[in-house]
């Protein structure tokens, strides 16, 4: 039954809460130059800690598939390209179309078009 799993949930996030403060500043300052998406992935990932179900596996060699039939860590990636696109999106007037349409390097930093 749909039941039997909610202990096992219960449990995996017990003493855990959304933490609305965090949840409020990523999105209050999601269009501020200052903040970055380094910040805004601490800032989300803290505030839901719901998404660290996305990383566990039960058996650590082995990706767990979901009900949908994709491993858990391809839900994982698939739910933070969804964040990280809303992100730059936000942002197409800073640094957002960049990085949207190449990604970041390394250390977070929007990588630019190659130059011809």
């Amino acid at each position: 039954p749909p039941e039997a799993g909610v202990p096992l949930l219960r449990s995996l996030l017990a003493g855990r809460r959304t933490d609305w403060q965090l949840a409020r500043r990523a999105a209050t300052r999601i269009c501020d130059p200052e903040y970055t998406l380094k910040e805004y992935f601490h800032d989300i990932t803290t505030a839901f800690p719901e998404l660290g179900l996305y990383v566990i596996a039960c058996n650590p060699h082995s990706m767990s598939a979901t009900t949908g039939g994709r491993t858990t860590d391809d839900e994982y990636q698939r739910t933070m390209g969804a964040f990280f696109s809303f992100f730059w999106l936000m942002r197409l007037g800073l640094e957002g179309k960049d990085a949207f349409s190449f990604g970041v390097d390394e250390d977070w930093s929007p990588m630019r078009p190659p130059k011809d």
